[in-house]
């Protein structure tokens, strides 16, 4: 019961930082300049954290889902 628990306030935790850095990339994409390389340096460092943090996210919901199944 307390692990079930655990994991799904990670989980919750981990939505919540998706949300987040999503909103951030879209605030960094709308803000800066095309012709910036500084911009793509950070666009790029934003999306790879995001992209850490939905493969956390989807590696979370395999395990659920196998748990539920008795695996």
């Amino acid at each position: 019961m307390y692990k079930i628990k655990t994991n799904e306030v990670r989980m919750e935790k981990l939505k919540r930082e998706i949300n987040e850095m999503r909103e951030i990339l879209n605030e960094i994409c709308c803000a800066s300049h095309p012709n910036d390389g500084r911009g793509d340096s950070v666009r790029l460092m934003a999306s790879k954290f995001l992209d850490e943090l939905i493969v956390e996210y989807m590696k979370g919901i395999y395990l659920k889902d196998t748990e539920a199944k008795g695996f």
